[in-house]
């Protein structure tokens, strides 16, 4: 039962995850129209 309930924890903060990532990427790629994108997904991947 307790595995069950980690999974369906990993899956919801999983979609969670895409769905934020997806806003950003939507958002990142309207500023991108006017920017290089170069100089932003260097410091994007920077850890």
């Amino acid at each position: 039962m307790l595995e069950k309930k980690k999974v369906g924890l990993w899956a919801a903060g999983f979609v969670l995850l895409v769905v934020t990532l997806e806003v950003l990427a939507l958002q990142v790629g309207s500023l991108e129209l006017d920017l290089p994108r170069t100089p932003a997904m260097a410091e994007n991947s920077a850890p």
